[in-house]
Protein backbone atom coordinates (compact mmCIF):
# COMPACT_ATOMS: atom_id res chain seq x y z
CA UNK A 1 0.00 0.00 0.00
CA UNK A 2 1.29 3.30 -0.81
CA UNK A 3 1.61 6.19 1.65
CA UNK A 4 -0.86 9.15 -0.21
CA UNK A 5 0.83 12.14 1.82
CA UNK A 6 4.74 10.88 2.98
CA UNK A 7 5.65 14.99 3.19
CA UNK A 8 2.99 15.92 5.94
CA UNK A 9 4.14 13.00 8.09
CA UNK A 10 8.02 14.18 7.91
CA UNK A 11 6.64 17.84 8.08
CA UNK A 12 4.63 16.94 11.40
CA UNK A 13 7.60 14.92 12.80
CA UNK A 14 10.11 18.15 12.05
CA UNK A 15 7.58 20.52 14.07
CA UNK A 16 7.29 17.87 16.55
CA UNK A 17 11.43 17.22 17.16
CA UNK A 18 11.16 21.65 17.09
CA UNK A 19 8.88 21.88 19.91
CA UNK A 20 10.85 19.70 21.73
CA UNK A 21 14.04 21.25 21.29
CA UNK A 22 12.72 24.34 22.71
CA UNK A 23 10.70 22.72 25.21
CA UNK A 24 13.97 21.27 26.20
CA UNK A 25 16.26 24.80 25.91
CA UNK A 26 13.04 26.06 28.02
CA UNK A 27 13.77 24.28 30.81
CA UNK A 28 17.39 24.23 30.63
CA UNK A 29 17.32 28.37 31.13
CA UNK A 30 15.07 27.91 33.81
CA UNK A 31 17.57 25.10 35.95
CA UNK A 32 20.05 27.86 34.98
CA UNK A 33 18.45 30.79 36.25
CA UNK A 34 17.76 28.88 39.73
CA UNK A 35 21.12 28.00 40.00
CA UNK A 36 22.22 31.47 39.55
CA UNK A 37 19.77 32.53 41.97
CA UNK A 38 21.00 29.94 44.99
CA UNK A 39 25.08 30.83 43.57
CA UNK A 40 23.80 34.89 44.49
CA UNK A 41 22.07 33.96 47.93
CA UNK A 42 25.50 32.12 48.79
CA UNK A 43 27.56 35.02 48.47
CA UNK A 44 25.31 37.14 50.26
CA UNK A 45 26.02 35.08 52.87
CA UNK A 46 23.80 34.49 56.09
CA UNK A 47 21.00 37.37 56.89
CA UNK A 48 20.70 39.02 53.12
CA UNK A 49 17.15 39.07 53.96
CA UNK A 50 17.76 41.72 56.64
CA UNK A 51 19.29 43.96 53.75
CA UNK A 52 15.61 43.78 51.17
CA UNK A 53 12.99 43.68 54.70
CA UNK A 54 12.55 47.03 55.62
CA UNK A 55 13.60 47.36 59.44
CA UNK A 56 10.37 48.46 61.80
CA UNK A 57 11.90 51.70 61.67
CA UNK A 58 11.36 52.13 58.36
CA UNK A 59 7.52 51.18 58.50
CA UNK A 60 5.50 54.48 58.44
CA UNK A 61 1.62 54.02 59.38
CA UNK A 62 -1.03 55.63 57.00
CA UNK A 63 -2.88 58.09 58.20
CA UNK A 64 -6.77 58.27 57.86
CA UNK A 65 -6.35 59.04 53.98
CA UNK A 66 -4.02 56.00 53.26
CA UNK A 67 -1.25 58.27 52.72
CA UNK A 68 1.82 58.18 54.18
CA UNK A 69 2.89 61.07 56.17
Amino acid sequence: MKKKYPLLGIIVIVIIVLLLIFWYRQKLEEKRIEEEIQRNYKEMGPGWPDFIRPSPAEEVPLNEAGNRP
